[in-house]
């Protein structure tokens, strides 16, 4: 899905993002982006807004725990217990 067009930086320090542009990756007026500078030059990412009260969850390091859960999963690298008092025990093994 690449689309390449020309803009201008303005005097008020603004970029007009083309209408294709806008329409195509689904963006409305009032969308904010992260700005990043690479070696390549400046790329903009569209935020997603997340609920403050679930914003924890998408910090990097709980994503990257995610990852290594779903990866212990996959594996097998995990037990089931019968009740809470056996789960207790087998912390300590």
């Amino acid at each position: 899905m690449e689309m390449s067009k020309t803009v201008t930086l303005t005097t008020n320090k603004t970029v007009k993002i083309p209408a294709a542009i806008l329409k195509k990756l689904n963006l409305v007026i009032g969308t904010k982006f992260d700005v990043d500078v690479t070696s390549s030059g400046i790329v903009l990412s569209p935020l997603v807004e997340v609920p403050r009260s679930q914003a924890y969850f998408w910090t990097r390091g709980w994503q990257e725990a995610e990852k290594e859960a779903e990866h212990d999963i996959k594996a097998g690298r995990v037990k089931k217990f019968k009740n809470m008092k056996a789960l207790i025990k087998g912390l300590s093994t």
